[in-house]
């Protein structure tokens, strides 16, 4: 039996346009009426994915920032904050690579150094609501508290940043989170342990839940979902490790999914 639904964004729940379904609000309206619990599970800020589900924001939970901050609506339920001084080697790494550009998440917004870069800025702009440029990150680090730092390489995040932050991996969790980005957030910060975190607060068994997720940084949560699904679009890895194929995110895959598996018909 369902009763959690948790679904990444970008390339999952978002269309091609980076827009909800037309039908999210008859299927949220469904999984009311049979108890069963939506959660947006995203990399992207926090306040960031609460405002791409406007009149719907307040009714859903999320697991934002990769499994770092997890909320009811607008109520704070965790924040993995770490020690500002852990981000040392990843920001001087970032400083010292061209290409390379990092944001960092703490309690105050997301923040980022550095001069202007349009590509950079362009691509923070569609993820971080709440942005705020800086002389010094990792002056501003030893005050927020941050939970997460985001590293842009546009298109060679793969190939290029990702093995460059693997030498962080004493100290973070270090996921491919798309074509552009890795993100790095502590030890046991994943969405994996955010659907994990979730289900033990609601009294839902993780058998009983669907993840639904098209990069590498939903691995551990389609894994520890009872019902995990890689969008046909998704990355190779993640399909090998699914144990469902979800129609494209361009033609409405995870409403498709969650009406087949649930029995609705009818959905308008």
């Amino acid at each position: 039996m369902i009763r959690l639904i948790a679904c990444d964004l970008d390339g999952t729940l978002l269309d091609g346009e980076r827009r909800l379904p037309a039908r999210f609000s008859a299927l949220l309206d469904e999984l009311d009426r049979r108890d069963v619990v939506f959660c947006a599970a995203s990399g992207r800020q926090y306040e960031n994915v609460y405002k791409t589900f406007g009149e719907f924001a307040d009714r859903i939970y999320y697991i934002a920032e990769n499994g770092a901050v997890l909320c009811r609506g607008r109520e704070r339920l965790k924040k993995a904050e770490m020690p500002g001084e852990y981000f040392d080697h990843p920001v001087s790494i970032v400083r010292e690579t061209p290409g390379l550009f990092g944001i960092m998440s703490g309690r105050d917004g997301a923040f980022y150094e550095g001069g202007f870069d349009p590509v950079f800025e362009e691509n923070a702009r569609i993820y971080y609501t709440e942005r705020v440029h800086c002389d010094d990150l990792l002056a501003v680090a030893r005050e927020q508290k941050p939970y997460k730092l985001a590293v842009f390489c546009k298109d060679r995040a793969e190939e290029l940043a990702l093995p460059l932050m693997r030498a962080c991996e004493d100290r973070f969790s270090v996921m491919l989170a798309g074509a552009d980005w890795v993100d790095l957030m502590g030890k046991d910060v994943d969405k994996g342990n955010g659907l994990r975190d979730l289900c033990a607060l609601l009294g839902i068994d993780p058998a009983d839940s669907m993840a639904f997720g098209d990069y590498l940084n939903d691995l551990k949560m389609v894994e520890a979902a009872g019902h995990g699904y890689c969008m046909e679009n998704g990355h190779p890895d993640l399909k090998r490790a699914a144990r469902h194929i979800a129609p494209p995110n361009t033609e409405d895959g995870v409403v498709r999914a969650v009406c087949a598996a649930l029995g609705i018909e009818n959905l308008e």
